[in-house]
């Protein structure tokens, strides 16, 4: 009998599941199953277009086949793995293929020591933690550029110790501010959607965020907004462009360098979960603030010394402009906010439409407006990014196509936009430079805008016929006459104290800053000292040498007549190639000048004049310092002969830059294949299948095997040349010639790792296996001279060859432990370990704890500890205790 609803909340059930389909399988998230099925269709494809095995066919077979499908798997793991694919891949390739037939998701263990080999050979790694300053000063640039959305993912994701993911996936129906609330209530909420342990946690998890600051900014951002409104209204690229564009801005890395990676948005959650750590002491606090299901989950994110040590590793030039943008992050965050209240809700606060404007009201009133505003124009390229010119040669103002506004015209007057401008140059300038005589120059220039006027000197003075006329411009004021930095952040938002930059003239008073042999010590020791000097210091030509001497960057903190000094701009090069950028435009036409940028920074040919970039030298520098250089060379040099050669043979991605004509030139394939065997993957199919060219490659680099036409990897004289650079490439070539048992021979004598990549037929061949045995005991030994502990994962066999094992005591003498008894009853064994580690008498046989030389080598490397293991007898012997060291 069927089984039907009996009651009304049964019905009421029925009708709830009438369209869902009751899969029996593990709940997963509509991304994460799109994701398998995609990596699944991969894998069919695979097995029937290399295997000719239909995926049907060998899932419905019964019984069930887990071995088969295992060899399958890892046969197509290696192929990713060699094809440079991701390991993630593979992974949901087989959790797919695990759900697709689940009796055999235990059985597919060696299919997972495939992937746990891998992840040995790459284990994973993490996003840095982004810590606070960089977040503040990313936030304050994003301000600065007109862009509050990018700013709230940024605090939000770092604030609320949140995916990247969740934070674009959420809409204003999921923010819960103070205001959507009972009153009182001072944090804000952000509901996630889907999350990532859905059905391991609770099911409907939140975000909170305490900073009063950041709460207040997105009560201004999005108190007003309709309910489906993005709190990210744009693309998951552009998000990535702007986090990119904000990154290059403040000199931040972005690439590794070292160990460390460069700031990435997945950067994010680690900070704010360090930070938390840090201000809470309060493990079990974190992890539920970042809905970790367990505290070992949570010391994944935890980098507690990354972030203490980053900014002592940082760049000089990052450093600075770190700490000196994070240090108005909350003036700058609080004015942004007295903004949206207003009304403004997208301010570009540095668009082309502003500086256009304010320069054309510069011009028409001579005197301190026009300082004013080509101060501005000057200043603020320091930020870095690209730039618009606006009228004046040399006046640039910074545009990185802030939200798509620049172009619509102001929905204000002109006063607001220029007071605008001109407060954020004040913010840069007035603290980089004289903040007393940026505030003047603002007032002095926009004061009638504001109902007020300017005096002599360019102090503004209440206008007695016209008062402020509405609460923004009474508010506005306060922003114009307090200081726009603020090296301390107040204790009541939530933050702790800000750090203080480390260049002591910073604290100097100004008869210091003006005092030569002060400033001179000062920038010997980092060059950006130069920015806290005085005036007259920073125009004299000796000071602006030791600061460009230490630091060629510091050119930007030198007057600018000092630009257009040879002698100063020569030493700047020399030190930093990009200090070119800084240059007056003859000297980015000075070919000596040029060609020093080039020799530091290959880069530095971006910012030469345009006839440089047609000069064989240059370009041949520049290509030799950094091989992208090439691609700012002028279209002659790029395809000349001589530059590509240099280019290909310090990286042979070069070759994709030029054209097929000299990718087919013999002169420079060969000088590319000498440098890199995997430049034959830039080659075209011709040569690919060219028997010489292909060897070339694989003598250098037998992987490059893999990008060799199918015909030529079939060609046992091709395949020996791979094999002998490296025999692991053994797994790279077709099966038949895996199978020839020369080819083996060659590729396990090579690598002993190769042996698994022989046909099974092979394996047991007595001449193959004897060759692996033979490979890997070579292989061995040569690994315990270096490391003793490489004897605790070497196979039975192995640790019972006393040669290996003498190596290895030799250089351990504690690795005596893994050696079979009869190495531990061997006397010149036993004396080698403890003459390397006298404690190593421990694990001696008890014969040899009884022998008087052995015992007397122990105790005169390892003391009393090594006595306490010698029989009792010798432990009381006079001999002994008088070797005791």
């Amino acid at each position: 009998m069927p089984i039907v609803p009996g009651s009304a909340a049964e019905r009421k059930r029925v009708s709830a599941r009438v369209d869902s389909n009751l899969a029996p399988t593990r709940a997963l998230r509509r991304q994460t199953q799109d994701k398998r099925n995609l990596y699944l269709v991969g894998f069919k494809s695979w097995l029937w277009e290399e295997k000719g095995v239909s995926f049907k066919f060998l899932f419905e077979q019964k019984p069930a086949d887990p071995e088969r499908v295992s060899a399958l798997l890892i046969e197509y793991g290696r192929q990713l793995y060699y094809a440079g694919k991701a390991y993630g891949i593979y992974a949901e390739t087989m959790n797919a293929v695990a759900c697709s037939r689940p009796l055999i998701k235990h059985s597919l263990t060696a299919a997972w020591d495939l992937a746990f080999c891998w992840l040995a050979d790459e284990p994973y790694d993490h996003h840095p933690a982004m810590l606070l300053t960089v977040m503040a000063a990313m936030s304050v640039v994003s301000l600065t550029w007109g862009w509050p959305h990018f700013t709230a993912v940024l605090l939000i994701g770092w604030a609320g110790v949140m995916r990247i993911g969740e934070v674009l996936a959420a809409s204003r129906r999921e923010l819960v501010l103070p205001g959507d609330r009972a009153p009182g209530t001072s944090f804000a909420l952000v509901m996630v959607k889907m999350p990532k342990t859905l059905g391991r946690a609770a099911k409907h998890q939140a975000a909170r965020i305490d900073q009063i600051d950041i709460v207040n900014f997105l009560s201004a951002m999005y108190a007003e907004a309709a309910g489906d409104t993005k709190i990210w209204p744009y693309s998951a690229a552009t998000l990535r462009k702007r986090f990119s564009e904000v990154r290059l801005a403040l000199k931040l890395p972005i690439e590794r360098v070292g160990d460390q990676k460069p700031f990435a948005l997945g950067s994010l959650r680690p900070g704010g979960a360090t930070w938390l750590l840090h201000k809470t002491e309060n493990a079990e606090v974190v992890r539920r603030r970042g809905r970790w299901l367990s505290v070992k989950t949570l010391e994944i994110y935890l980098q507690e010394v990354q972030v203490s040590t980053y900014l002592e590793r940082a760049r000089p030039a990052a450093k600075v402009l770190i700490e000196f943008c994070s240090g108005g992050f909350a003036t700058t965050l609080d004015r942004r906010i007295d903004f949206l209240q207003c009304g403004v809700m997208v301010l570009t606060m540095l668009s082309r439409t502003a500086g256009r404007a304010a320069l054309q009201a510069a011009r028409a009133p001579p005197g301190l407006g026009n300082m004013a505003v080509r101060s501005i124009c000057t200043t603020l390229p320091k930020l870095g990014g690209y730039d618009y010119n606006l009228g004046w040669p040399g006046s640039r103002i910074r545009n990185p196509d802030p939200e798509g506004y620049n172009d619509v015209a102001p929905p204000m007057g002109f006063g607001w936009w220029a007071l605008i401008v001109t407060s954020v140059s004040c913010f840069f300038w007035g603290n980089t430079y004289d903040h007393s005589r940026g505030i003047k120059v603002a007032i002095g220039l926009f004061g009638q805008s504001l109902g007020t006027a300017a005096d002599s000197n360019g102090i503004a003075v209440p206008a007695p016929h016209q008062a402020p006329t509405c609460r923004s411009e009474c508010r506005a004021m306060p922003f114009m006459l307090t200081p726009m930095l603020t090296l301390r952040a107040s204790e009541k938002n939530g933050w702790p104290e800000w750090p203080y930059a480390k260049t002591d003239m910073q604290f100097c008073s100004q008869e210091l800053r003006d005092d030569l042999d002060v400033v001179l010590e000062a920038v010997r020791q980092d060059g950006h000292a130069l920015v806290f000097a005085s005036a007259a210091l920073k125009a004299r030509k000796d000071v602006a040498l030791e600061a460009v001497r230490q630091d060629g960057h510091s050119i930007v903190f030198a007057d600018v007549g000092l630009r257009a000094d040879k002698d100063v701009v020569l030493e700047a090069v020399q030190q930093d190639g990009y200090a070119l950028s800084y240059a007056s435009a003859a000297l980015r036409a000075d070919r000596v000048v040029v060609i020093e940028a080039v020799r530091s920074t290959g880069f530095a040919l971006l910012f030469a004049h345009e006839k440089l970039r047609a000069d064989k030298e240059v370009i041949f520098e520049a290509v030799q310092s950094n091989w992208q250089a090439l691609g700012y060379a002028s279209p002659e040099l790029r395809n000349d002969k001589d530059i590509v050669k240099a280019a290909v043979a310090t990286n042979r991605q070069a070759l994709a830059m030029i054209s097929d004509e000299l990718r087919r030139d013999p002169a420079i394939v060969e000088e590319a294949l000498q440098a890199d065997g995997h430049a034959l993957v830039y080659l075209e199919r011709t040569l690919q299948a060219d028997k010489a060219t292909v060897s070339a490659a694989v003598k250098q680099d037998g992987h490059a095997i893999s990008y060799a036409s199918e015909e030529i990897q079939r060609d046992i004289d091709v395949a020996m040349q791979a094999v002998s650079e490296d025999g692991i490439t053994l797994g790279l070539l077709p099966t038949e010639v895996q199978a020839n048992k020369s080819v083996a021979l060659r590729a396990i004598e090579s690598n002993v790792k190769a042996f698994q990549n022989v046909s099974e037929e092979l394996k047991s061949d007595e001449d193959v296996q004897e060759a692996a045995l033979a490979s890997e005991r070579y292989a061995l030994l040569n690994s315990v001279k270096v490391d003793g502990y490489a004897l605790r994962t070497a196979s039975k066999r192995m640790q019972a060859d006393r040669e290996i094992v003498l190596a290895a005591v030799k250089q351990n003498g504690k690795v005596l432990v893994f050696a079979p008894e009869n190495l531990r009853k061997d006397r010149e064994v036993v004396l080698a370990a403890v003459r390397q580690n006298g404690k190593a008498l421990v694990f001696a046989h008890e014969s040899l704890k009884n022998d008087k030389e052995v015992v007397m080598e122990a105790v005169a490397e390892g003391g009393h500890i090594a006595l306490w293991h010698a029989s009792e007898e010798l432990q009381k012997d006079k001999e002994v205790l008088l070797a005791m060291k």
